[in-house]
């Protein structure tokens, strides 16, 4: 009798997160330019902090997908990440925004899952130098890039 193997069971790294209070980064609909995957490829400019491009109108409102503590913020226009805001969420993840338009947090400030930190904007390799409008969000699970998409899709389709 042939042995079948059985299927591998796919294991979720981040399956120790809570399931509750997620919410994306920016309303419906999310048009993606550029996803985690191409963002990983992506060789010139090369991408130094690999993540998912949401397409929206400058001044749309940008959102924490989670509860946590802003730990750093970066108001000037200029650099490859433009205005930028980084939050702490706890268990070792962390979430980067770029290109905004406005900030409206500072470091130090805890923010829940959904408090606007500013506005969707073309800053840095935005609108002027390259991508246009867009909100680039990044997600980091104990030092290693996760796919924002499929990521906040786990933890919103329950």
């Amino acid at each position: 009798m042939e042995k079948v193997a059985k299927p591998l069971k796919v294991v979720d790294p981040d399956s120790d997160l809570p399931k509750k209070e997620w919410c994306y980064p920016v309303s419906a609909p999310r048009p993606i330019s550029d996803g985690f995957p191409e963002h990983k490829e992506r060789k010139n400019p090369p991408s130094y902090d690999p993540g998912t491009d949401y397409v929206k109108p400058r001044g749309a409102r940008v959102r924490a997908i989670h509860a946590g503590r802003v730990f750093a913020v970066d108001k000037t226009p200029d650099g490859g990440g433009g205005r930028m805001v980084f939050i702490r969420h706890g268990n070792g993840l962390v979430s980067h925004y770029l290109h905004l338009d406005t900030v409206t947090v500072r470091p130090g400030v805890r923010v829940l899952a959904g408090t606007v930190i500013g506005t969707v904007g073309g800053s840095g390799f935005g609108k002027d130098n390259y991508y246009g409008n867009h909100l680039h969000i990044s997600i980091i699970r104990n030092g290693v890039h996760r796919d924002p998409d499929v990521f906040l899709r786990k933890r919103l389709s329950k």
